[in-house]
């Protein structure tokens, strides 16, 4: 094979993180939710000069998140601190662990470059799987995405050409990084003492024992000061337990009792890479998928423990038994600790893919590598031809299985980013109104309104927080929205609040509206617009729900109504308090990326008959055109 030929090969192996990319670039958004708002009292400290790095080493829950926090402090000290920075560098840390798997696959078929290309297309598919939007668009995944580049840099390594010191350097390198991003990063300390101890063709006796010596002195100056600084308790204030408390996964006299329950959480978080089709629950298909991967792996195992005795072979499965090994127990992990808290489902959340995506990487290339060494063993042309058959036919199917995981993957991006834009108009809005869903936000209103505030006022939060409820502060389009893209559907009195009904959908940018502002014209048409009240679509952002409970909805298309549809109560006092005069109540739609609004086609008209109040939706604007200049003098 010439070179531009071979050049073309790996363009198309490396095509999936391109389309990945693109679609990253596309849905990114500037905006920390949940986990993201841990940030806050780094960069604060960082902001008033207390930053230190005990502070920076602390556990976070069980994990220590070193790592994270200095990737946060190193772009808030090179560039503006933006998330979507970092989201971009999740990309990049999956992209540089992709390389050292096409580095592993060319060491593990040294001689079959059209095999090492055509199995590259197949990693690259499954790493770059937007499946994982949780992980790609989430800023504090770098935690996740780190172990996963540890792990294979420190196999890639251990197979390399060169002498025992780099190796080890690489490796300590590795499994440093891994264990101080996230609590599974710890297991690279163990995995690569066994790969080490394992390998036929590591070097001379001498040399082996020497690298175990110097990694078990390594591994215990690592690892005693992560497990007993600040006495291994939480010291994060967004976290799901308070400061100064042990974590309930770490609290295993409770495991007996829970017991079933991890059961099923393990399965869910291992079957999770093949449990997502258009028309079957995931949670009934994800213990069968787990059941047939940790299958195939098993009885790829037990051939490799067969054929140990050979080491050209051995070697060569070697790092995809530790690869499959280490998603297997980095899975039984969170299946340990979480099932102390929450539903055996989920265990499906996107997320966790970017561990278990390598059990499915594991096993087709150990699945290669069986059918290679069988190939080898027998005579028979018809069992070879079998073989190649069923290689080809396997990966066919996997290839086609992934082209409804991707537009699956697709969909959950685009949702993730509408729920996000939600996100933002109910983050800037946060000391005024108080989101109906909470978890627009994060877990916790008044944690969430304190950690909002702090990113806000070291100047980390973007856009920052409305002073106050004027429109202006929003760019005004003063043309109205077409009804058949947003219309107030009905409106009635309840006691004291007026209920309001309707859906916002803003076609130029295809997604539902980022929120809806309701502004009160009364006597002076003039006077600027000021917003009584906000409404949240009735879309849940998809980070905060298992996909199972989503059942997928996102495949097909729902009506208007049920896609982007609201419900707001507005109290009369809000209304009223333009004075005794016929008010015109009117709605905008909210694009919170451009940080523009458009009124709706119809209004709300509220006036007093007899002393008591009358609403009715009216046709067209009926108003006067607001300000349409950006900013507030």
């Amino acid at each position: 094979m010439n070179r531009l030929a071979r050049a073309a090969l790996l363009l198309v192996a490396f095509s999936p993180a391109f389309l990945c990319g693109i679609l990253v670039a596309e849905h990114a958004v500037e905006v920390p939710i949940w986990d993201d708002l841990e940030r806050a009292t780094l960069l604060q400290k960082r902001a008033e000069g207390t930053l230190d790095w005990r502070y920076v080493y602390s556990p976070h829950i069980e994990h220590r998140m070193t790592v994270p926090r200095l990737i946060t402090l190193a772009s808030a000290a090179l560039g503006d601190g933006s998330l979507v920075t970092e989201q971009g560098l999740i990309f990049g840390v999956v992209l540089a662990t992709a390389i050292l798997v096409f580095g592993l696959l060319r060491q593990t078929f040294p001689d079959r470059p059209l095999r090492t290309l055509g199995l590259a297309f197949v990693a690259n598919v499954l790493l770059f799987s937007p499946l994982q939007w949780e992980t790609f668009l989430f800023a504090i995944q770098t935690s996740f995405v780190v172990p996963p580049f540890g792990l294979c840099l420190a196999l890639w390594a251990l197979n390399a050409r060169t002498g025992q010191i780099a190796k080890f350097v690489l490796c300590f390198v590795a499994a440093l990084l891994a264990s101080n991003s996230f609590s599974h990063g710890v297991l690279l300390w163990a995995l690569v003492f066994a790969a080490v101890a394992l390998q036929h063709r590591f070097g001379s006796g001498r040399a082996r024992a020497a690298f175990l010596a110097a990694w078990l002195v390594a591994t215990a100056a690592v690892l005693v000061p992560h497990f007993t600084v600040d006495g291994y308790v939480n010291t994060s204030e967004f976290a799901y337990v308070a400061q100064g408390e042990r974590a309930p996964g770490l609290q295993l006299a409770t495991l007996p009792d829970r017991a079933p329950r991890a059961a099923n959480f393990f399965g869910a978080i291992i079957g999770s890479p093949l449990a997502r089709t258009t028309v079957l629950d995931p949670r009934s298909v994800a213990p069968f998928a787990a059941a047939f991967l940790l299958g195939l792996f098993a009885v790829a195992a037990g051939r490799a423990l067969l054929r140990w005795r050979d080491p050209a072979l051995w070697d060569r499965w070697l790092p995809w038994l530790a690869m499959g090994g280490y998603a297997v127990v980095a899975s039984a992990a969170p299946s340990i600790g979480r099932s102390a808290l929450l539903k055996w489902s989920y265990g499906l959340v996107p997320h966790y893919l970017t561990v278990t995506v390598y059990l499915l990487l594991a096993v087709v290339v150990l699945g290669i590598l069986f059918c290679e060494d069988v190939h080898a063993r027998t005579r028979s042309p018809r069992v070879r031809a079998l073989l190649s058959r069923i290689a080809v036919a396997g990966l066919g199917a996997l290839l086609a299985f992934q082209t409804l995981q991707w537009g699956i993957g697709w969909l959950g991006m685009r949702e993730w980013k509408s729920a996000r834009l939600q996100s933002r108009t109910a983050m800037i809005l946060l000391n005024h109104f108080s989101p109906t869903y909470v978890r627009r936000v994060g877990g916790d209103l008044e944690e969430s309104l304190l950690l909002v505030n702090r990113l806000h006022d070291v100047g980390y939060l973007v856009p920052p927080m409305l002073p106050d409820l004027r429109l202006c502060h929003f760019g005004v389009d003063p043309r109205p929205l077409p009804e058949s893209e947003a219309r107030l559907r009905a409106a009635r009195l309840s006691g004291d609040t007026v209920v309001v009904e309707g859906e916002a959908w803003l076609a130029e940018v295809g997604r539902r509206a980022d929120g809806v502002l309701f502004t009160v014209v009364g006597a002076d048409p003039s006077a600027a617009r000021v917003v009584v009240a906000a409404a949240e679509l009735d879309g849940m952002p998809y980070a905060a729900i298992s996909p199972a409970d989503h059942r997928l909805d996102g495949v097909r298309l729902p009506g208007l109504e049920e896609w982007a549809g609201f419900r707001k109560k507005l109290p009369w006092s809000a209304i009223a308090a333009e004075g005794p005069e016929v008010r015109h109540v009117q709605a905008w739609a909210v694009d919170s990326q451009a940080m523009l609004v458009r009124p709706f086609a119809q209004h709300l008209g509220a006036s007093l008959d007899s002393g008591r109040p009358r609403v009715a939706l009216r046709a067209g604007p009926g108003l006067p055109r607001p300000e349409t200049t950006r900013g507030c003098l």
